[in-house]
């Protein structure tokens, strides 16, 4: 992704996002839930989705944007946990194989692992 002369970062798929620095005398919110304003371009075929959502979800297209926004740092946040999960278990499997534990040892581990800690997705 190419950032232009004017501060922004630009490719075709996605919305451009201002890179820019902050002004001098412009302060910097303290406070992680106030709101700031936030200029951003995208396609117009992506504020027509956007609209037809904020529509069907009865919210603002502010208040869309924000919402899509905000879920999807949700949804990178359980992809880690996912992986991490996976890992986990993986890791009971590969003990076995190493002859660290017995296949017996293993599956129990990988049992409880699998009622105890599996991520709500994919339970």
């Amino acid at each position: 992704m190419a950032v232009k002369a004017d501060g922004l970062c630009s490719h075709k798929k996605y919305t451009n996002i201002s890179l820019q620095k902050p002004t001098e005398g412009s302060e910097v919110p303290k406070n992680p839930d106030a709101i700031v304003h936030l200029a951003i371009r995208f396609p117009e075929h992506v504020r027509r989705r956007l609209e037809y959502a904020a529509h069907e979800n009865a919210r603002s297209m502010n208040s869309e944007i924000s919402f899509r926004l905000a879920q999807s740092f949700e949804r990178d946040a359980a992809a880690r946990e996912r992986v991490a999960w996976m890992a986990r278990l993986f890791s009971h499997v590969l003990a076995a194989a190493d002859g660290k534990c017995s296949e017996k040892e293993a599956l129990e581990r990988i049992a409880t692992q699998l009622t105890t800690t599996m991520p709500k997705e994919l339970s």
